[in-house]
């Protein structure tokens, strides 16, 4: 192979240095989302860096979604780095209808591979919070209000894994999920369907059986696919 040379790997730049204190300061839990990050000059004085370098690290990580700057508030540690990250990749396209089919596959590998792990860590008060999700579903007055609870039904199964990691990447899909939910809701017997269905798996779950508890998560999702390709959510 003819030889070549990609150039010399130089020192890293003041602001990239930054980037890296935050990471680890994230790491290490001394910011948390929501925190408000003292004025650029405090931060500058207080990190011993350029305000320059200091604002282009700024920018580098709120294009990360690590944080956000609000106008008139000031500058936020917030966590849209997983959202980013889909938007990026195309993934929250919701005239795509591929990346709907292609989410409740992983769905079912997410919620229905974990009801082990779900049933070893699930206590009473998880419980109340699906019925409670599930009430203020049967409650809500418009097609967004039932697909945001929806949505916040299954974000809460798989936080009964205390799977940080787990939960952690399936966090990457509600954006998507609620899109696709948003839309299926439009139609009466989609939002009636999944009300069933959220009662028929707490059900399951109070029993602590597990494949009856599989069971109907799958059928759940299963029906779900079935409507994604009766109502085509190109259709909207």
């Amino acid at each position: 192979m003819e030889s070549f040379s990609i150039g010399e790997v130089k020192k890293t730049s003041r602001s990239l240095q930054i980037v890296e204190l935050f990471k680890n300061a994230l790491a290490e839990g001394k910011f948390k989302i929501g925190d408000k990050l003292p004025p650029e000059r405090e931060l500058a004085e207080m990190m011993g860096a350029g305000r320059s370098s200091l604002r282009e690290a700024i920018s580098i990580l709120s294009a990360y979604g690590i944080v956000e700057a609000r106008q008139g508030e000031g500058t936020f540690i917030t966590d849209k780095f997983v959202e980013n990250v889909f938007d990026f990749l195309g993934f929250t396209n919701v005239a795509n209808i591929q990346n709907f089919v292609d989410l409740m596959q992983m769905r079912e590998v997410f919620e229905a591979g974990s009801v082990k792990h779900i049933l070893a860590n699930l206590t009473p008060e998880d419980l109340d919070i699906l019925e409670y999700y599930t009430e203020r579903f049967e409650n809500a007055t418009s097609h967004e209000e039932k697909a945001e609870f929806d949505v916040k039904f299954h974000e809460h199964l798989i936080q009964c894994t205390r799977n940080p990691l787990l939960i952690r990447v399936y966090t990457m899909s509600l954006k998507l999920l609620f899109s696709l939910i948003d839309q299926l809701f439009l139609h009466n017997e989609v939002q009636a369907s999944a009300l069933n269905h959220h009662r028929t798996i707490i059900a399951a779950l109070r029993t602590g059986d597990a494949e009856k508890s599989r069971n109907a998560i799958v059928t759940h999702l299963e029906d779900v696919s079935g409507f994604i390709r009766k109502y085509d959510t190109h259709d909207g």
